[in-house]
């Protein structure tokens, strides 16, 4: 999966992957974005398996990135 990285006017960072809808990212360094997006695909995932759903394209959460950055 490709993790796209953007920096803001305000010179923060944020990041998405397409294929993962509404689940971002953000930091002041490119490298506080890539582990804030790490987190909030596992906060997904933890989410969904103590309530019980389908964790879909998500799996284990586990994901190894290309970034292309858009900066």
């Amino acid at each position: 999966m490709t993790a796209i990285i953007e920096e803001s006017k305000s010179g923060h960072y944020g990041i998405y992957v397409d294929e993962l809808d509404g689940i971002t990212g953000d930091g002041e360094t490119i490298e506080e974005a890539k582990e804030d997006l790490k987190m909030a695909i596992q906060e997904v995932v933890a989410y969904c398996r103590d309530n019980g759903i389908d964790t879909g394209d998500l799996g284990d959460g586990v994901f190894e990135f290309m970034y292309k950055y858009e900066i």
